[in-house]
């Protein structure tokens, strides 16, 4: 009880620092929307920084100016890949690979490094970046637990389905035959067969691709936070 409450209490979190950071009231339950909300964020604060240093309020180095051009891309890269109301696993096939570490660390860098020199509106918008790009991290796990809940739910259907067909399949054909002879035109046994053993292997076939699925994307997800793993 006290863990799924914890993972309440931190979904609720999670959507209101989103929604605090994106200047809402609230933010969307869908999936899909609430993660075009947290990218578009982070594009619109990349654009107020850069609309800060073509104003004038502050210079920074080329570093800086590169580091907000590829975050600033990544945000409208993730943004343009999603539409309304699309599966949770589509959704997760968008946040596969290192990126958003990449832009994290990167976040972390620049403000070791110039936190100093930043006027503090720059200081604020970058710390925004960095709870963004923080909220990515934790959205990918969230999507990734209930992605492969939801297949795996999907599979064990599908299993039972296909091995009730498999199960009456493997009788019929079993009762083609009986001593010296079968049941129907010997002509037609090749294909028969054939056919049988491709429904009682359907069952096996749509486990491995679910659980080869299920592998891939633990794989792709496997990054936590700063770490990348070879």
């Amino acid at each position: 009880m006290n863990s799924l409450r914890d993972r309440l209490d931190g979904a609720r979190e999670l959507h209101a620092d989103v929604a605090a950071l994106a200047g809402r009231p609230s933010s969307p339950n869908d999936p899909a929307a609430f993660l075009s909300l947290i990218a578009r964020t982070l594009s619109e604060r990349v654009a107020t920084l850069r609309a800060m240093d073509e104003s004038g309020e502050w210079d920074p180095p080329s570093e800086v100016t590169n580091a907000l051009r590829d975050i600033g891309d990544y945000g409208e890269n993730i943004e343009s890949r999603l539409d309304d109301n699309i599966r949770v696993d589509s959704v997760l096939t968008i946040l596969l690979g290192p990126e958003y570490a990449v832009n994290l660390n990167a976040v972390q860098h620049l403000q070791n490094r110039y936190a100093g020199s930043f006027p503090e509106a720059a200081q604020a918008e970058l710390q925004a970046i960095d709870e963004l790009l923080k909220s990515i991290a934790v959205v990918r796990q969230f999507y990734k637990t209930i992605a492969l809940q939801q297949d795996f739910a999907e599979l064990s259907r599908m299993i039972v389905y296909a091995g009730l067909i498999a199960f009456v399949t493997t009788i019929s054909v079993t009762l083609l035959y009986r001593t010296n002879s079968v049941t129907i035109p010997p002509s037609m046994l090749p294909a028969v067969v054939t056919l049988g053993i491709g429904v009682v292997t359907v069952p096996l076939a749509l486990f491995v691709s679910y659980i080869l699925r299920a592998a891939t994307v633990a794989r792709q997800t496997v990054s936590v936070g700063p770490f990348i793993p070879p």
